[in-house]
């Protein structure tokens, strides 16, 4: 659950195929961030739209067809989950490089995390307010990793070899998200490249094993 909806400062609200984030306080709303937001639409977000609600602020984000990332996880293979792992880890790196917005104000509930089933592209939630999820990127980070962590942990379908070293990497504090990119895609320093090469024999899932660290 987001730590905004915790305190109180938004109340979720579902609305069928959408749902949507109330403010109880509408001066927490940053203009700046919605419209970077607006124009980031289809790059790694899902859909945002401001509206009004008996005066307060109402953000209602529209995942379309995308499924939330517990919904599929039960389904996923182990290769499978490692994709989604760097598309994720990718998009949270291109919210930290936008000189805008900021990771602190992600929703990373996993029923807030959207993928696309034929291509494993992730969505995700970003609230343009000025109270945040997390107080700095270092909290951030950290509650990304263990919580990766608890899925390899918690998920039977998804233990493998592969998935096992990841989640010693995601428990190395010396580990950069950056670097993690890298070890999952086996390729290049640049998680923008995407970085996973599917096994050409067949269709078969042949991701590239992590790399072991120097």
């Amino acid at each position: 659950m987001s730590m905004l909806t915790e305190s109180g400062l938004v109340r979720l609200m579902d609305c069928g195929s959408s749902f949507s984030y109330i403010l109880s306080d509408n001066s927490c709303f940053l203009t700046t961030e919605y419209k970077v937001l607006q124009s980031q639409s289809g790059s790694g977000f899902v859909r945002c739209m401001k509206m009004m609600f008996n005066g307060a602020i109402q953000l209602c984000y529209l995942p379309g067809g995308l499924k939330t990332f517990q919904s599929v996880l039960p389904a996923l293979s182990p290769n499978k989950f490692l994709k989604i792992a760097l598309n994720l880890l990718t998009n949270v790196l291109s919210v930290k490089s936008n000189g805008f917005l900021r990771c602190q104000n992600l929703d990373i509930s996993w029923d807030k995390v959207f993928i696309d089933q034929n291509s494993l592209a992730v969505a995700m939630v970003y609230l343009p307010l000025s109270k945040k999820n997390f107080a700095d990127f270092s909290e951030f980070e950290s509650q990304l990793k263990a919580e990766l962590v608890r899925l390899i942990q918690n998920n039977e379908n998804i233990q493998s070899n592969k998935t096992a070293q990841l989640a010693e990497f995601l428990q190395n504090g010396s580990i950069s998200l950056e670097k993690l990119c890298t070890l999952i895609g086996g390729r290049g320093d640049d998680p923008g490249t995407g970085g996973t090469e599917l096994g050409n024999n067949g269709g078969s899932e042949g991701i590239v094993l992590l790399t072991a660290l120097n």
